[in-house]
């Protein structure tokens, strides 16, 4: 699965007119498959338990992998925002997701996709979307007869791996959860490598500024939440049943969504779920309020002091040169 191919079938999720819960479903199961570089059957068993923010990035924590089924080499993964690409920002599709799946019950299954069998319900997705426009896939190059759930593992790994100064051959192995023999022994996994990877495999440009990209967010360093309790249960009844350290998440999850308001207008349905969501319902003055407070920048925001992580010494130095030219 080439770049081109992932972000055609962003879209598709998208741009969807219809069936809107298995759209949006399946455009949060790829953008994370694809920036985990990881199986769709440990993306199906994501509990929000696993999710949570760390600096300037969602955090996850994939427990069971096929090279460690009891969890003891855990260490979280960084996913990032592509606030220049919304149909490929894993964290806008996320906040969607959570912002159209209705009131969360108690005693609810804390399973992110609901179920375990999500790796079914997202092939079954892939292959009506893939049998729909075989004529301009093939037009694209991609057979869909060799296109399934493992793809995108493959994919991101292959389209990592053929960047001119990208991650290294080892940085991907390790975000994989693939095994280096011998080596695992010696070479560990580090934060500022895995943020490496997760910024280049969200699609910011390597040799750009916008690699240093900050995710939308709200100004907290007085220590006050962007929303009371009581505010939050009016956009996203059962707030407080979310696991603390997904909640953690959420204020970010509420600025994608505020900072793409306008992409979310032109590019989403009339009768999508998300523009009748209780948080499209607020008034156009109190939203204004929160769109106000929501800022984000280029490898350090002035206002809320957010640095970004991850980011190679190389991109800064570049950063450099052009604003002395």
């Amino acid at each position: 699965m080439q770049f081109s191919g992932y972000e055609w079938l962003a879209l598709r999720g998208v741009q969807a007119t219809g069936d809107y819960s298995q759209a949006v479903f399946a455009w949060v199961f790829l953008l994370f498959a694809w920036n985990l570089i990881s199986r769709g059957r440990n993306i199906g068993k994501l509990m929000f338990e696993h999710l949570s923010w760390q600096d300037d990035a969602l955090t996850v924590r994939m427990y069971v992998k096929k090279q460690d089924q009891e969890g003891k080499d855990c260490k979280a993964k960084h996913v990032f925002a592509n606030p220049i690409k919304p149909w490929i920002c894993p964290i806008l599709a996320l906040a969607v997701y959570i912002f159209t799946q209705g009131p969360l019950q108690p005693g609810s299954k804390m399973l992110i996709f609901g179920n375990e069998s999500a790796e079914d319900r997202f092939s079954k997705w892939l292959r009506g979307v893939l049998g729909l426009f075989e004529e301009p896939l093939h037009a694209m190059g991609i057979m869909i007869s060799t296109i399934g759930t493992h793809s995108f593992r493959k994919g991101t790994a292959t389209w990592l791996a053929g960047m001119v100064d990208g991650p290294t051959g080892i940085q991907i192995y390790l975000r994989a959860g693939w095994s280096l023999g011998m080596q695992k022994r010696y070479i560990h996994e580090g934060g500022g490598c895995d943020r490496h990877v997760g910024r280049a495999a969200t699609g910011l440009t390597l040799d750009s500024e916008e690699f240093g990209c900050l995710p939308p967010h709200f100004d907290v360093r007085d220590g006050a939440p962007a929303l009371s309790n009581e505010e939050w249960e009016i956009i996203l009844p059962g707030f407080l049943l979310y696991p603390e350290s997904f909640r953690v998440a959420l204020p970010f999850l509420l600025a994608s969504l505020l900072y793409h308001w306008d992409y979310i207008i032109a590019n989403f349905a009339g009768s999508h779920p998300i523009r009748s969501s209780r948080l499209f319902t607020l008034s156009a003055s109190r939203i204004a309020e929160l769109k106000a407070q929501v800022h984000t920048g280029t490898f350090k925001n002035p206002i809320t002091g957010m640095v970004a992580k991850g980011v190679p010494q190389q991109v800064r130095i570049l950063h450099r040169i052009d604003c002395l030219e």
